[in-house]
């Protein structure tokens, strides 16, 4: 009686996840091969994954325990067979489930295996810019306090009662009369952006990859954040409180205005303190400054400080701000840049595989212009739309000839 009880708690799955394990086995049985699509579905359903390996660990020790061992006692070999009996009774409305469990598994680990040997036969002697990889593309806010919040799929409460959800990409935090003040941080994985309203009215876009650490709510003389990638800001005046953005050794000190802040990794192995960094102003006026040299340089709509660290000096030059505000709006826009730092980012943003059949294609500069939500094929057609290269697309994969 006991088992039976221990099985059944441990088989606690609603009947919407049971019906989910029997959509699965049917599909299974009526297909004599899945398509990538279908087994994509299956394996990225967090939930019925994790029902199938509970449903399997389940299996494994309803085997073991019913597991025959000889004893010459026979009186306890007859009990014994008949507690085995009612055991195999009780698990009888499962067994489909437990069925679906291993082959659900199964198909798992077969479809894994091929695709990374299939990912390596066509990888071979080419010159691969991007892989594409299992990475969670989540994104995450947390508070100093513990409290840890996955965007869209948690309740955005859990942060607290000044934060709230407006749209499917954006949080707002409203300026509460309290003295409790957090520090929270939003981590932007690739292929996403995010918006947030913070408490002063400020609202920052960012971009993917980034992470912004800011108070809930700003106290004190200035108000400060901290940005580490690319970020959109457009500041709400206050001219007795300057907001500052620390990005790495650089900072930005603003009275309201509208400018955008790119971190770049340094390539340069001999140099370890701190990235290279772009300020691009486009509207108000700014002025930046690096840690430990505070000679401020100012700034005026359409100019950029590029801050590069092997020099420790900011190069200031005239741009076209658009091409800094176009990925907040949605689009990839790529002004005379090298193909191969085009399709990186393309290929982080729709997490594929990126393949050049012949490196020399690499160094071939582009314009380009293109929605961010738009297919992967449509990708391809507007890129070979310009006649430079010739793209295809299979198995995750964007191969350029």
């Amino acid at each position: 009686m006991n088992d039976k009880v221990n099985i059944e708690e441990s088989l606690d799955i609603s009947d919407i996840e049971l019906s989910e394990m029997e959509d699965a086995l049917k599909l299974m049985e009526q297909s004599e091969e899945l398509t990538d699509e279908e087994i994509v579905r299956l394996l990225q359903d967090d939930s019925c994954m994790k029902d199938t390996k509970d449903l399997f660990a389940i299996k494994k020790a309803i085997d073991k325990n019913n597991a025959h061992v000889p004893d010459p006692n026979m009186e306890w070999q007859r009990l014994q067979l008949n507690d085995t009996t009612a055991r195999r009774f009780v698990l009888k409305p499962y067994i489909k489930y437990i069925t679906a469990a291993a082959a659900v598994l199964l198909l798992a680990f077969v479809f894994t295996w091929n695709r990374q040997k299939q990912t390596n036969d066509e990888f071979s002697g080419k010159y691969v810019v991007y892989k594409a990889n299992d990475a969670a593309r989540d994104i995450v806010i947390t508070s100093d306090q513990g409290n840890s919040v996955v965007f869209n799929k948690q309740n955005i409460s859990k942060l607290g009662s000044e934060v709230s959800q407006t749209d499917e990409l954006t949080i707002a935090y409203n300026q509460l009369n309290s003295n409790i003040i957090e520090s929270h941080t939003v981590t932007i994985p690739e292929g996403k952006t995010f918006r947030i309203l913070l408490s002063d009215g400020s609202t920052v876009w960012l971009n993917a990859g980034s992470r912004l650490v800011y108070p809930t709510r700003f106290a004190g003389s200035s108000r400060e954040v901290q940005l580490d990638g690319e970020a959109y800001f457009m500041i709400s005046p206050d001219a007795t409180h300057p907001f500052i953005v620390k990005s790495g050794d650089i900072y930005t000190r603003v009275l309201g205005t509208e400018f955008n802040i790119r971190m770049k990794k340094n390539t340069d192995t001999q140099v370890h303190e701190t990235d290279n960094c772009e300020i691009t102003l486009v509207k108000g006026k700014v002025s930046v400054y690096s840690k430990g040299n505070n000679n401020d340089i100012t700034l005026t709509p359409g100019m950029q400080a590029v801050f590069e660290a092997n020099s420790s000096a900011f190069n200031i030059k005239e741009v076209d701000t658009d091409l800094y505000s176009y990925w907040k709006d949605g689009y990839f826009f790529f002004d005379d840049e090298p193909l191969e730092k085009m399709m990186k980012q393309i290929g982080s943003w729709y997490n594929v595989n990126i393949v050049f059949r012949n490196p020399d294609f690499c160094k071939i500069k582009m314009h380009f212009f293109c929605e961010r939500d738009c297919s992967i094929q449509k990708i391809v057609e507007q890129l070979n739309m310009l006649q430079k290269v010739h793209a295809t697309v299979n198995n995750n994969t964007i191969f350029i000839d």
